[in-house]
């Protein structure tokens, strides 16, 4: 299925009238990513980024044994690691959300004070350490 956009995949599940056309929406999702969990997903990212794990992990100022266990799935990453994991390889903001929300840790909201600052990092394509010192300025806990 082509990569749609949030508003575009409700309007095809809120236009669904019968439990066929609810069969066929679930059927077009990709799936793979999501049953295969958090970590296959940020690995593939990685990979996508064009580091390698361990300097990704070097960037994310995560300890090179909990993020080979996170991308084999034996460790569950927190939403801070996922958004540290984020910075350090560049990825979208789209993307950062999809992996919180594969990893049932919740998205980054908007009206939210210090997730606001993590999203202007995302978008700005900012470091980890740039980010942690930005998050400081603004009196927030660090990642």
């Amino acid at each position: 299925m082509d990569e749609k956009t949030t508003a575009e995949l409700m309007k095809v599940l809120n236009s669904a009238k019968s439990q066929e056309d609810l069969g066929n929406y679930i059927a077009q999702l990709d799936t793979n990513v999501a049953e295969a969990g958090v970590g296959v997903y940020l690995a593939r990212l990685i990979e996508e980024s064009g580091l390698k794990n361990s300097e990704a992990f070097k960037r994310a100022g995560i300890e090179r044994t909990y993020g080979y266990q996170i991308l084999n799935g034996t460790r569950k990453p927190g939403r801070d690691k996922i958004v540290a994991l984020g910075l350090a390889c560049k990825f979208t903001l789209k993307e950062v959300q999809t992996a919180l929300a594969i990893s049932g840790e919740g998205t980054l909201y908007y009206k939210n004070r210090r997730d606001a600052v993590l999203i202007y990092c995302i978008n700005q394509k900012k470091s980890v350490p740039e980010a942690r010192d930005l998050l400081e300025g603004f009196e927030f806990a660090g990642i």
